[in-house]
């Protein structure tokens, strides 16, 4: 029996499918592919898998995680080609690892995300005073919005959890920004709330229910450092 870690993309393909979607996909594909799953015990049993972070319904990602648990070891490149060959358009698996020591919960580990995300301008700026107006937002001791609780609308200060922010572009008017924030059991900062903080505090003339989001990575935090969770090869 073996715990193997899988990092996959999710494409525009399937930007609209929900978490559940996605992991009924996978555990489809599974299936299709002929891995031998581990189940877990009790009434309803179901494969012994676990993803890292759930993705919002409308973002597409280049780098997510899943941990997968089999009752044989298989080649993890085999378990990756054989997945790539049953799973639907907009899903691949861009790399597999054997675990070869017990590890957290991924969920646990997730500590950082980055985003990119594509905004449509409201009126004409040059890249110049967008890095300017990012760099000023910053700056900030707070930056705090309004975000929907259970007994209505919560101010919430984004700025502890916003590590970083820059603007790297503007085509066809419009505006591309990259961010990292904090991800995970400690605190969650949601890319929409960076970009409402960008609009409403920035002053930054954007419409943010047009935007393209893209997650880009998912980082676990060791020894001051954020790593990715699977570790680049030497």
């Amino acid at each position: 029996m073996g715990t193997y870690r899988l990092e996959f993309s999710k494409g525009p393909e399937v930007r609209f499918i929900s978490h559940l979607e996605l992991m009924r996909a996978f555990e489809r594909a599974m299936r299709r592919a002929g891995l031998p799953l581990a189940f877990s015990e009790g009434f309803n049993p179901h494969p012994k898998m676990a993803f890292a972070s759930a993705l919002a319904v409308g973002v597409t990602s280049d780098s997510e995680y899943l941990d997968l648990e089999l009752r044989e070891d298989l080649a993890a490149e085999e378990i990756k080609n054989r997945l790539n060959q049953s799973l639907p358009p907009g899903l691949k698996v861009k790399q597999c690892v054997f675990l070869a020591k017990k590890e957290k919960a991924l969920m646990a580990m997730v500590a950082l995300a980055s985003y990119q995300a594509k905004v449509k301008l409201l009126s004409s700026l040059s890249q110049a005073e967008l890095e300017k107006l990012s760099a000023a937002l910053l700056q900030k001791t707070s930056l705090v919005i309004e975000k929907a609780g259970k007994k209505g609308p919560e101010a919430k200060d984004i700025r502890p959890g916003l590590k970083e922010l820059r603007c790297i572009g503007i085509e066809d008017g419009w505006a591309e920004f990259t961010f990292a924030v904090q991800s995970g059991s400690e605190g969650n900062i949601r890319p929409e709330e960076v970009l409402k903080a960008l609009k409403e505090i920035g002053q930054i003339p954007i419409e943010v229910d047009l935007a393209v989001i893209k997650r880009t990575g998912l980082f676990k935090k060791e020894n001051g450092r954020f790593k990715p969770l699977i570790e680049p090869k030497e």
